[in-house]
């Protein structure tokens, strides 16, 4: 995954692009130039406005009889009106900022929606969308997931994240009783990452995730933010809900999620992951 340079720690952070011109004419060197570029915008999280679609939703004949299905109906009705305004957007850098915004707030059908839109207006710019391989892992589309992901190695082929995200993928196809007999070969990268390079271990059955919490425990910040998503990460994959979960939270909990990396879209992921499975 294309990240920025950052001069403090051995890993650089996830970045959110900010604009995204002339993608179809020479989308290597541009997507290249804005995934450099962070979004330091202070993160809202809005209660969802949807009074007016229950309103009109009722109006129309809607029964007051279950407040599951009435939120479902409202909810459902909100990101219809949301695909039809996505619909007619040709700005990359508007959708993909949007597309972001949208996972950040759990909305993972809507920032699809987003992503989904780009490559219809810019065909090219497919194997540089990560973000939607995650999305689409979120809404546990994981053949589809680990596609992007495997379009996604073509280009940048030493990346172990996208690896890693396609392995995941096909563990979660797999099922529980599966997984771990799922043999993938792994392959020689040029990681120059230490803590991504032992998560790519893990998830290749090279290395521990216990080993890997253990290495990273106490150092750098960063570095143990991310040995324990990818643990928790990899716990889920071989369904091991108790261990991911706390894994995950231990992650979340971390000096670096709480402080420095709040633009790292990887705390992002790590906070959408929580909530939708009900840890925070």
């Amino acid at each position: 995954m294309i990240r920025a340079t950052n001069q403090v720690f051995n890993l650089p952070p996830k970045v959110v692009p900010n604009s995204c011109t002339a993608v179809a004419n020479s989308y290597s060197t541009n997507l290249a130039k804005i995934s450099r570029e962070t979004v330091t915008e202070k993160r809202q999280f809005p209660r969802r406005k949807i009074f007016p679609v229950i309103f009109l939703w009722f109006l129309a004949g809607g029964q007051l009889t279950d407040d599951k299905n009435l939120c479902r109906a409202a909810q459902t009705s909100v990101n219809q009106e949301f695909r039809i305004t996505i619909s007619s957007e040709n700005d990359l850098g508007k959708l993909l900022k949007e597309g972001v915004k949208q996972f950040r707030l759990g909305e993972v059908e809507r920032s699809l929606t987003c992503f989904d839109r780009i490559i219809e207006v810019s065909p090219l710019s497919k194997p540089f969308l990560w973000q939607r391989g995650i999305s689409l892992y979120y809404k546990e589309d994981f053949l589809a997931g680990a596609q992007q992901f495997r379009t996604d190695v073509r280009v940048n082929p030493n990346d172990t994240e996208e690896l890693i995200w396609e392995r995941l993928c096909k563990l979660r196809l797999a099922g529980p009783t599966n997984c771990r007999q799922i043999s993938l070969e792994a392959q020689t990268v040029a990681e120059q990452r230490r803590v991504m390079q032992d998560a790519y271990n893990v998830f290749f059955c090279r290395m521990s995730p216990e080993e890997l919490v253990s290495k990273y425990s106490g150092g750098n910040n960063q570095e143990d933010f991310y040995s324990k998503l990818y643990a928790a990460l990899w716990y889920e994959g071989i369904h091991d809900a108790k261990n991911s979960k706390e894994m995950m939270l231990q992650a979340l909990s971390s000096p670096y999620a709480k402080g420095n990396g709040k633009d790292d879209y990887m705390v992002d992921v790590a906070t959408v992951h929580s909530k939708l499975r009900g840890w925070a």
